[in-house]
């Protein structure tokens, strides 16, 4: 409307020529004819009325030629239609058409749908240098053809990008599993050289096996990592793609500047596609940018996010492999890699995470540590620590002839010597383990000088076995004297029901 009045007061007031009027104006000499034609058909004077405003002067030159609407969806059923599957903008406009067929045109019901909608205020954040690096993966990614089988393989395209500068890392996996999308993190670092303080991923299983807004459930595996490196895991809300605006726009610019140049040519690997990756890469790193003046990515990296990030640490992130929701069985040991380790037999029936770090096995549960051991070869074989064991198995684990030779010369020698009799005898290991312990079994119901008694017979007549020590102390034989020696002097046992000597001395 400023144009329509300056062209209004070099008409009226300057007596100027369309041409001159034009040139000033910034306008074609038609448009000021346009102009001066529709000041006439409105019925207004020059000069304007002070209190006709630019509204009421465009109202006026040009009056609405829309058509009447007739009856019109409100806007919360317009709000709840549009929000229906497969509902568009142009369905309900035909079916407005086909209630109303002299109503509004299709881009007159538009702009109604679009002003009934309205527009929702975007908060825009100012993220800080060496703060936040948001991760995402991007669709339509590329293939690779296995020369084995001849099919095409499609692999994930994991995209990083920083939220000071948008510097960004690209990198191809096989897939977006939690061991591929752990690693893809420790390659970002690197490539980076640089740890951030913060990184915000999507609510993909790989990060988040529970989304909670305040105390989201992180994957094990991921949980292992952050905490190697010091970091702080902030999920985006769930279908709210504007946490994350930074990385969305840098998987557009990936898609564009790096993935769509890619897409004719032919790889026979993931590595050879990685390889592809670099240039582009670096290319899309060093474009410069036009919201801001010019400056790249990577200049805006090491000037405002590299000074303020983590250092990387001494020793990157390394497990090999994971297993999760183990469970363990009734012999709590726990099955990895064609070998068996145990964890607390308490933990039976529950469920333990396994990772595989260089040479040892950590064991998890409810992301609590629970043991660690050494990974060892295939074999088939177990590896307990006795301290697993409940107390019934820990005496089948210290079962052995030093073992049991200890615990019968305890008893006396002659019960040592029977013991050593047996595993004479025995011709396997576990027999003769299973005859000691039946001799020192003998205590639990005979005093352990009787069985000393019984064994010193049972040595005698050159008869050192279970059986016969058995019989001994059974039939009482253990009381009687050997051959060839004095009476056996017992322990006298006393109690309240003797008599005594002095009993008969009173009478």
């Amino acid at each position: 409307m400023l144009v329509v009045r300056e062209v209004l007061k070099w008409h009226f007031e300057l007596r100027k020529s369309y041409a001159t009027i034009a040139e000033y104006c910034g306008i074609s000499k038609g448009g000021v004819h346009n102009i001066l034609q529709r000041f006439t058909a409105s019925g207004l004077t020059w000069p304007l009325p002070e209190e006709l405003d630019e509204f009421a002067l465009k109202r006026q030159l040009y009056p609405s030629t829309e058509r009447s609407a007739g009856e019109l969806p409100d806007a919360k059923e317009l709000r709840t239609e549009c929000a229906r599957p497969g509902v568009t903008r142009q369905l309900l406009w035909e079916e407005y058409r086909g209630l109303n067929p002299d109503g509004m045109s299709r881009s007159a019901f538009y702009r109604h749908c679009q002003q009934q909608k309205g527009t929702q205020p975007v908060w825009k954040n100012d993220f800080q240098g060496g703060e936040y690096l948001f991760v995402d993966y991007s669709g339509n990614g590329l293939t690779y053809t296995d020369r084995e089988v001849g099919v095409q393989v499609p692999v994930e395209i994991f995209v990083a990008s920083w939220g000071a500068s948008s510097y960004t890392y690209v990198e191809a996996t096989a897939t977006q599993s939690a061991r591929d999308f752990v690693y893809s993190h420790v390659n970002a670092f690197s490539y980076f050289g640089c740890v951030p303080q913060v990184v915000t991923p999507d609510n993909l299983k790989s990060a988040v096996t529970k989304t909670d807004r305040a105390d989201p459930v992180l994957c094990q595996l991921y949980r292992k990592f952050i905490e190697h490196y010091d970091l702080v895991v902030l999920p985006a809300r769930v279908a709210k793609p504007r946490d994350k605006a930074t990385v969305e726009c840098a998987v557009r610019c990936v898609q564009q500047r790096v993935l769509a140049p890619l897409r004719r040519q032919q790889f026979f690997s993931l590595a050879e596609i990685n390889a592809a990756i670099v240039p582009y890469l670096d290319a899309l790193n060093d474009r410069p940018m036009r919201d801001y003046n010019g400056q790249t990515r990577r200049e805006r990296f090491h000037l405002y996010d590299f000074p303020a990030a983590k250092p990387l640490p001494s020793a990157s992130f390394q497990v090999t492999d994971a297993c999760y929701g183990v469970r363990v069985p009734t012999n709590y040991q726990v099955r990895y890699d064609g070998h068996y380790y145990s964890v607390p037999h308490t933990l039976i029936d529950h469920h333990v995470d396994i990772f595989l770090t260089g040479d040892v096995l950590e064991i998890y549960h409810h992301a609590v540590h629970v043991v660690r051991h050494v990974k060892e070869p295939p074999d088939g074989r177990q590896s307990v620590i006795a301290a697993h064991q409940p107390e019934n198995h820990r005496h089948m684990g210290r079962r052995s002839k030093e073992y049991y030779l200890h615990v019968a010369q305890v008893i006396g020698p002659a019960t040592a010597a029977v013991v050593e009799g047996i595993y004479t005898r025995m011709k396997h290991d576990e027999q003769a383990h299973r005859g000691a312990q039946g001799v020192i079994s003998l205590c639990k119901h005979y005093d352990s000088s009787r069985v000393e008694a019984a064994a010193e017979r049972a040595v005698h007549y050159r008869r050192p076995t279970l059986r016969d020590m058995k019989q001994i102390l059974a039939q009482g034989l253990d009381l009687q004297p050997l051959p060839g020696s004095g009476q056996r002097q017992l322990p006298l046992v006393t109690h309240d029901n003797l008599r005594g000597p002095g009993y008969y001395q009173g009478e």
